[in-house]
């Protein structure tokens, strides 16, 4: 039987489930679960699934994994970007059922700036069905094909390279497309607000409201040189921890993968925080790199039975 006919036959579902998750919770350890935009309803319905489950703090993860301690059992919830449309009853949530978050807070985009991602899916969607000049050679974006393998490629120099790298294409779509007609560039910069820094200074006085460093500019960690990414790590760990007059222990990679954080990046996270995570999929197992330490991202679409499915709980 296939996996998707496991998910959609309930009692199958169920005890395949068991049986899988007897397995992991005997060979593996602890959760850390990655979100980034989430309604609360399906938060709270995420939540329900865990009911056997302790939930504590990043710190408390960390701490239990580099003493050498059992972390089965254990659930750890992270949030990245702070959106809007997110913190907000996240906090209330938790701060009323007394379950500890952490927050990762990219300070630029805080500060007003729009996350790269953002400004990439705008230019995008903007130049679909136009013709565009870049580097003396035309493209015709009312060829479906022809638009998406070149975006595809310029996603990519985003997840891996500098914006040094980026941002002079950028720049020519985006002046041809004010040229064109089609827009102002304050368009590019239309995105899902995140929260203020007063908001922040608030939250961050609630012991279970947790506010760590996601770099300030959110660019890849392996575009950037060492003393770049370095500089990245100081003022974001800076920036936060005065605002909340807290110490900011724990950081997270811009986009998360390996070859995102590429090889010498951990080694300076190190240098100031006391662990890193990462979004390769994956339960705390004891000889992991406490500076790439795996999570598990869910989503709005992530209903029971996906979520079941991505985390093998019972």
């Amino acid at each position: 039987m296939s996996i998707k006919n496991i998910a959609t036959n309930s009692v199958v579902f169920n005890s395949f489930s068991k049986v899988l998750s007897n397995y992991y919770h005997n060979q593996y350890g602890g959760i850390i679960l990655a979100y980034h935009e989430i309604a609360i309803e399906r938060f709270k319905e995420h939540l329900a699934l865990f009911r056997k489950h302790e939930i504590v703090s990043l710190s408390e993860m960390v701490n239990r994994k580099k003493k050498k301690l059992s972390t089965k059992y254990l659930i750890t919830i992270t949030v990245d970007d702070c959106y809007l449309n997110t913190l907000p009853a996240l906090c209330d949530y938790c701060s009323a059922t007394q379950i500890p978050i952490t927050f990762f807070v990219p300070t630029d985009f805080i500060d007003g700036k729009a996350l790269p991602p953002f400004i990439f899916n705008n230019i995008k969607k903007l130049s679909k069905g136009r013709k565009i000049d870049i580097n003396n050679q035309l493209y015709d974006f009312s060829d479906e094909q022809s638009c998406n393998t070149f975006f595809n490629s310029l996603h990519d120099l985003m997840y891996y390279q500098s914006e040094n790298e980026y941002n002079p294409i950028w720049l020519q779509i985006m002046h041809q497309l004010v040229e064109q007609g089609v827009c102002q560039l304050a368009d590019f910069k239309v995105h899902n607000p995140p929260v203020n820094w007063d908001f922040i200074a608030e939250k961050s006085k609630n012991e279970l409201l947790s506010f760590q460093s996601h770099t300030v500019t959110h660019q890849a960690a392996a575009g950037l040189s060492a003393a770049q990414f370095e500089m990245e790590c100081k003022q974001s760990k800076q920036k936060i921890e005065s605002i909340t007059n807290k110490e900011v222990t724990h950081f997270c990679y811009p986009y998360g993968g390996l070859k995102n954080i590429g090889n010498t990046a951990p080694a300076i996270v190190q240098k100031m925080y006391d662990s890193a995570v990462t979004m390769v999929r994956g339960r705390i197992q004891a000889q992991q790199n406490d500076y790439l330490l795996p999570r598990i991202p869910l989503y709005d679409l992530d209903t029971k039975q996906r979520t079941i499915l991505k985390t093998i709980i019972k």
